[in-house]
């Protein structure tokens, strides 16, 4: 990740800068709609490590995913701002990474609930209009290859969702790929795609009836639900890797476009909504920009913020 030789408050000598911690998601925020950096705001987020601000992700996606999203703009790897030796925040804060990118923190799906929505897509007549897959690690598996989850590789840049036999045997390969100490299914989040956001907006009713006791549920991108560990959400992640990054909460500056950053946002000094960024979530932010991610809406937010 880009951070200065020493983690915390004034690192690099603190100078002119307002923070010195920089927290940024990727779909929606740093990425524009066809999921890559753009030039000017890659040149943004060098010119703000090159002043000694510690830069992490704190996304939905697998790492592997973040890392080839960083690549569309040469931000992977050592002096970028994702990779296998640094910090971050991914699968919605369920896989945290910190100093060298050593394992902080995992959490995992129980498996009653992983075998009930596998079910609920799989078990009955094939609903075409929607795919279910899930988040272990750096794989995705699923009970069905779709069209949708291989737009989810291709665009979003996730792993590839393999398909299974069944529940059973999706879960053996989960479990292994946790990393052999799970205490459940070894599913970290499920993620239901559709071709509409409407299409989610229907289901997500249901979804929350049957499973909002035992889970989270929530949303990063319209045309996804996403089911996780019930207390977490990426503000539990961000907050595990800002206290061990010995970063102070209010020299914070998060940006986030999406329902799944609320908690970030409002919990760090300085919460930056997205000019794309929905009406409760502006409004949930300290701050609004006037770009998007399609008009490099993070440089704004450095320039302003940082």
């Amino acid at each position: 990740a880009m951070y200065a030789n020493t983690y915390g408050a004034g690192a690099g000598g603190s100078g002119s800068r307002k923070a010195d911690c920089l927290v940024l998601d990727l779909d929606g925020t740093l990425l524009n709609r066809d999921c890559v950096i753009t030039p000017r705001t890659a040149e943004a987020l060098r010119e703000c490590a090159a002043a000694g601000v510690t830069v992490f992700i704190a996304t939905g996606k697998a790492r592997p995913a973040a890392i080839r999203a960083a690549a569309t703009a040469g931000l992977d790897g050592v002096g970028g701002v994702v990779s296998r030796k640094s910090p971050g925040v991914f699968i919605q804060g369920l896989d945290v990474y910190g100093i060298n990118g050593d394992p902080l923190y995992k959490a995992e799906m129980p498996t009653d609930v992983v075998r009930e929505a596998f079910d609920l897509i799989y078990g009955g007549g094939l609903d075409t209009r929607v795919a279910l897959t899930a988040f272990c690690g750096d794989e995705c598996a699923t009970l069905s290859s779709h069209q949708l989850l291989d737009e989810l590789t291709s665009l979003y840049h996730e792993p590839k969702s393999v398909p299974w036999d069944d529940v059973a045997t999706l879960v053996r390969a989960a479990r292994a790929a946790f990393g052999g100490n799970a205490n459940a299914s070894g599913v970290q989040k499920l993620l239901l795609m559709a071709e509409s956001a409407g299409e989610i907006d229907a289901c997500r009713p249901r979804w929350e009836s049957l499973f909002g006791g035992r889970c989270e549920v929530t949303q990063a991108v319209p045309n996804m639900l996403e089911i996780l560990p019930l207390g977490n959400d990426k503000a539990r992640g961000v907050r595990t890797l800002l206290t061990h990054l010995d970063v102070e909460m209010s020299r914070v500056v998060a940006v986030g476009d999406g329902e799944n950053d609320l908690g970030m946002l409002k919990m760090v000094g300085c919460g930056v909504a997205m000019g794309n960024a929905g009406a409760v979530v502006k409004a949930a932010a300290k701050e609004t920009l006037e770009c998007t991610n399609e008009t490099d809406g993070v440089a704004e937010a450095i320039e302003r913020f940082v």
